[in-house]
């Protein structure tokens, strides 16, 4: 069941990835931020998270159904999400990674702990670590290089890799304590919706800032959710339908096929940049403002 949802959030991830990139290469305009005619964000969020929960619900019972059906319906599902939703999309996919790494994490100290295999565990961890460490260390230095370059603008230091490193620095005391780690968690995740900011790093101007706070909460409630083994009534709903997704597929290789979207999708842009803006094609104008999809307002264009 980890991995149908690893497999989720990879979809998604690869789906904003590609809506960014038509954005990027000008085959796509810009989309308009979705907010309640109240502009209340809170209330938005809140109606934000309900179209998460309802859309992925439904995944269920049309995967029971037809597999290739519910994999189609889950494309155009995340593709509305994200470009409904852009801003939110991103921050809230990348809490669930952490939750995701946080859950995968307690599961997998919980099996060395019942197997006495602790000392494979903390090999494996120390060696994560230092591939994010060296990730992270890499995406800053470079992007300071091209501050200095250019001689204006900010650097990444507070972007993803950086968040998952210090996430799964802090999350390693409080595998010991489940109870707790998914009581921090609840609470730094509702007072940072709420706005209110107790732990977040300064930016250092780049493009890609992470909410520290939220990315935190998560691996932490993910620790929880372990505990309580939150996906065990929908493995046993779904096991036997299991093998025939593809999500699944992509949630057993997500680092295959994280590296491998990551390396195809700009490429793939470009080349059709390259032949249909030289024959005059032009994405339509995203005109925010008054009233936009169903019962919302739009708002500014990003």
């Amino acid at each position: 069941m980890l991995d149908l949802v690893r497999g989720i959030l990879l979809s998604h991830i690869m789906i904003f990835h590609v809506s960014w990139s038509l954005k990027q290469f000008g085959l796509a305009s810009s989309m308009c931020n979705r907010m309640l005619p109240s502009d209340m964000p809170v209330l938005d969020y809140c109606l934000f998270c309900l179209a998460i929960v309802a859309g992925h619900a439904l995944l269920i019972p049309i995967g029971l159904w037809h597999t290739p059906t519910a994999e189609v319906y889950f494309v155009t599902y995340s593709w509305t999400l994200v470009t409904t939703w852009k801003y939110w999309s991103s921050m809230t996919g990348m809490a669930c990674m952490c939750l995701i790494a946080g859950y995968t994490s307690s599961h997998r100290f919980k099996k060395a702990r019942s197997t006495e295999t602790l000392q494979q565990y903390a090999i494996s961890t120390c060696k994560h670590l230092l591939l994010l460490a060296v990730g992270a260390l890499l995406i800053t230095l470079v992007s300071y290089l091209r501050t200095r370059i250019r001689g204006y603008g900010g650097y990444i230091c507070t972007g993803a890799l950086h968040l998952l490193l210090f996430a799964a620095l802090v999350h390693l005391p409080f595998l010991f304590l489940p109870e707790i780690a998914m009581a921090v968690g609840i609470t730094g995740i509702i007072l940072r919706v709420f706005k209110y900011r107790v732990w977040e790093p300064r930016s250092c101007g780049g493009f890609d800032h992470q909410s520290f706070q939220l990315g935190i909460s998560a691996q932490l409630l993910g620790i929880g959710f372990c505990h309580i083994r939150i996906l065990d009534p929908l493995h046993r709903l779904v096991a036997h339908k299991m093998k025939e997704w593809v999500l699944i597929w992509m949630g057993q290789n997500s680092l295959i096929a994280y590296l491998t979207h990551q390396g195809a999708i700009m490429p793939i842009a470009f080349m059709f940049a390259s032949v249909l803006l030289p024959l005059g094609w032009r994405p339509g104008e995203a005109q925010c403002g008054g009233r936009g999809l169903w019962l919302f307002n739009t708002t500014a264009a990003i």
